[in-house]
């Protein structure tokens, strides 16, 4: 496996063996891959994407005043249709808002001359870790596998499938939603539960015994208040959706 980063900086601690994340296990799985050479990380994206079965994209897309910018997802396909190959298999991990990778990913792959579902295949797999978690959700989570057709599909699926055998095949624009839905419920449930917990203290109601008492219906599961939404997910993925 090749990784590749334009941070000079982290990879070399990569090469080293040295982690730059906080995650559970995925220090020693690091050191074990880079030793016994299974992982190889780079700069060189050119190089990699050409001698790579499979393309795994997963950058940032930011949104700022409620626009996504896309620019270095578009950055990545830009390089990557440059040098794609026959067969090769290109996946979009990162969050997008829905329809993203049939209208804009896949025209830039295809400005190379060589048409999806023919001479290549993409998919839409999103990324669905929680961060502190990841090896262990990366091993058991569902992974939601959207091809641009069913070729797509099944070449993704066999690839996902090798290192996690519980995957659920759809379409790419299914997928793309089914992130977004599944953030956008998130941040709405933490809403709720704050929006609740204010209005209980401006009428001098104990918002902790009131979320309790209404957690005691079977259909009721109202989450804690708490400092509100944070990270980097939850507080800019809900704009995808009015996208």
């Amino acid at each position: 496996m090749i990784g590749v980063d334009v941070d000079q900086r982290k990879v070399n601690m990569l090469k080293r063996g040295r982690c730059y994340l906080r995650e559970k296990d995925i220090a020693s799985l690091l050191r074990k891959a880079v030793v016994e050479g299974n992982f190889t990380p780079t700069t060189d994206i050119s190089s990699s994407i050409k001698c790579a079965s499979s393309v795994i994209i997963c950058v940032p897309t930011p949104v700022a005043a409620g626009e996504v910018d896309l620019s270095f997802l578009e950055s990545v396909l830009r390089i990557i249709s440059d040098n794609i190959q026959k067969n090769q298999l290109i996946v979009v991990e990162s969050t997008i808002p829905p329809g993203t990778t049939v209208n804009f990913v896949k025209p830039i792959l295809e400005s190379s001359g060589l048409t999806v579902e023919k001479d290549f295949y993409l998919a839409y797999v999103p990324e669905r870790v929680a961060p502190g978690k990841s090896i262990r959700e990366l091993l058991n989570l569902p992974r939601l596998v959207g091809g641009v057709g069913p070729k797509s599909t099944r070449v993704a699926l066999e690839l996902y499938s090798k290192v996690n055998p519980n995957v659920i095949p759809c379409n790419s624009l299914t997928a793309e939603i089914s992130k977004i839905a599944e953030n956008t419920f998130r941040d709405l449930n933490i809403a709720f539960a704050n929006l609740l917990a204010m209005i209980c203290e401006r009428i001098g109601a104990d918002a902790k015994k009131v979320i309790e008492l209404a957690n005691t219906h079977p259909r009721v599961n109202i989450l804690k208040p708490g400092p509100g939404v944070g990270g980097p997910c939850l507080t800019k993925d809900p704009y995808m959706l009015l996208k």
